[in-house]
């Protein structure tokens, strides 16, 4: 594979605005290959956009990490737009689009020692989505998931979260699926004023306009402050609350 742009992790600070990236191979790469001793670089990203053949918009591989600021950024075009290996800090990204008929994977984090978060706001959001333990906890603020064209069916509209994750005024598209069954032991899910087609979730009216797999052990969720403990059935896409 090749890249638009590589970057030597020898501890700088990097900022792009305004960049247009449209590449057959993937797009940026901070690596610590030709390194004797890597630090960790400071990435700013603003106003850009990336098309890069379903491949990685960005990727890091070295072991001091990278702080990645992502603002007002259109990924398209690639397999997984966001993934995240390893983060030696908060993640923070703001007014990004991720979506396409590309894109299978939206957001994706993978490997780590689960002691950072990761924090999306303002952001719209349409694929597959899968958090692993690789965070502490995440959080979703004024975003909207919607329906992914990778896949055209659940799998394009699907959340599946590990560890402690907040959606405060989030829209879903229709019959968003939130997949409970990797969720750990003792981690929450909350819903805070968020929607689905325009009308506001409740206790009352979530599980017809919420599908959530569950399968989960003691995962709790907690919609408009009513907490429910999801237990194990059958059928993955079937679900028992207690309130």
């Amino acid at each position: 594979d090749y890249y638009a742009m590589w970057i030597t992790a020898t501890g700088q600070n990097v900022t792009i605005d305004g960049l247009k990236v449209e590449s057959a191979g993937r797009g940026i790469k901070i690596d610590e290959q030709y390194v004797d001793a890597p630090a960790k670089v400071t990435l700013n990203i603003a106003n850009s956009t990336f098309t890069t053949a379903s491949k990685a918009a960005i990727l890091v591989k070295s072991v001091a990490g990278a702080e990645i600021n992502v603002s007002n950024v259109d990924i398209t075009g690639v397999f997984r737009g966001i993934v995240i290996m390893y983060p030696t800090d908060d993640i923070y990204i703001d007014n990004v689009s991720i979506g396409g008929e590309d894109v299978c994977y939206a957001i994706n984090t993978a490997e780590g020692d689960g002691t950072h978060s990761l924090i999306v706001t303002n952001s719209t959001i349409a694929g597959w989505n899968s958090y692993g333990d690789a965070i502490k906890d995440l959080s979703f603020t004024d975003c909207t998931f919607a329906q992914g064209e990778y896949y055209t069916n659940v799998y394009g509209r699907l959340v599946k979260p590990y560890v402690t994750t907040v959606f405060e005024n989030c829209e879903f598209s229709s019959k968003y699926y939130i997949d409970l069954s990797a969720l750990k032991d003792g981690c929450t899910i909350t819903l805070k004023n968020c929607t689905v087609n325009g009308v506001k979730l409740t206790a009352a009216n979530w599980k017809d306009l919420i599908v959530a797999e569950n399968d989960c052990g003691n995962g709790q969720i907690s919609i408009e402050g009513k907490d429910g403990t999801y237990m194990s059935t059958s059928n993955i896409f079937d679900y028992v609350v207690i309130d």
